[in-house]
Parts: C-alpha cells; sequence; structure tokens
C-alpha cells in the first residue's frame, strides 16, 4: 500500500514537473509584443493626433471662407484650455484678422504675447499689420522692429513694406 502512495504521489510531481516546464520553455513572441506597442498609440500620441486634426479643420474652415465657422470651432478649443492653447490663441488672432476686425486680432495677439515664446514673432508681426490696417503706423513699426531685433533676417522684409506704406499714408 505504501508503495502505491508513492507510486502515485511520484507519478503526480512528475506530471506537475512536466506541465512546469512545458509552460516555462513557451516562446517569447518578442515582434508581437512590438507590434502590440507600435499599435497602441499613448495618450500623448493621441492628443498630439488630436490637436493636428484640430488645425487641418481650422485650415480647411479658413481655405473654404468660413471663417465664423471656424471662429466658433476655435474657441471651443479655446475653452479646453489644454497643451496648445497658445496656438489656438495665435489662429484665432489670424482669423479675426482675416474678418477685418483688426482690435480683436490685436487683442488675440497681445495674449499671445503675454503667455508664448513660441509664436511671440509670428504674433508680433500679424500684431503689425493689423495696426497697419487700423492706420496705426507708429504702433505697426514698434512691433515689427521688436520682432526685427529678435529676427532680422526673417522681418526684415516686413518692416520695409511697413515701412512703405506708412511714408505713402503721410
Amino acid at each position: 500500500m505504501i508503495k502505491k502512495t508513492v507510486l502515485f504521489l511520484l507519478i503526480i510531481v512528475i506530471v506537475i514537473v512536466l506541465y512546469e516546464m512545458k509552460n516555462r520553455q513557451k516562446p517569447i513572441d518578442i515582434i508581437g509584443d512590438l507590434e502590440s506597442i507600435r499599435n497602441t498609440p499613448t495618450s500623448i500620441e493621441a492628443e498630439t493626433n488630436k490637436h493636428y486634426m484640430n488645425i487641418n479643420i481650422i485650415d480647411s474652415l479658413i481655405t473654404n471662407q468660413k471663417l465664423n465657422a471656424a471662429v466658433e470651432f476655435i474657441d471651443s478649443l479655446l475653452l479646453l484650455n489644454d497643451d496648445y492653447f497658445e496656438k489656438y490663441l495665435f489662429e484665432r488672432g489670424k482669423v479675426s484678422f482675416e474678418l477685418r476686425h483688426y482690435d480683436s486680432a490685436i487683442s488675440f495677439f497681445r495674449k499671445v504675447l503675454n503667455i508664448s515664446n513660441r509664436y511671440n514673432l509670428k504674433a508680433r508681426e500679424w500684431k503689425a499689420f493689423a495696426h497697419i490696417n487700423l492706420d496705426e503706423c507708429d504702433s505697426a513699426l514698434i512691433e515689427i522692429k521688436i520682432a526685427e531685433k529678435k529676427n532680422s533676417s526673417l522681418f526684415k522684409q516686413s518692416r520695409g513694406r511697413i515701412e512703405a506704406y506708412c511714408l505713402k499714408t503721410y
């Protein structure tokens, strides 16, 4: 009886050991794991993709002259106050400029200047041209000269255009 019990226990131990060895020897599927990781976007990628989709929508609305719809769309994005707030604020200023709401455009560009280094120079340039459209040559020249100090090659031509306009006007 003891022999049978020992034999039975030995068979159970052998079965367990064989089962464990079989499970441990499964090949590692590195390629499958990498594909899974690559095909699962991270939250950062998802946010970036969403941002680019929003920019494409804004560009499409502007291109199709649906400026009021662009204003509404950008205003809804500004309410989110996400990582792209300054870009949407800059885009809102550009749309206000296109709508010939130059005071509003200046206000948006001023806000961009207060919070952003990234869009600072372009906001100054747009703000200068908004001032020109309001016949505020002194303000336009101040803005474009500040931009030119930071990047003379980029804004020299804009300064020349503004100065030429101001000379004709006055």
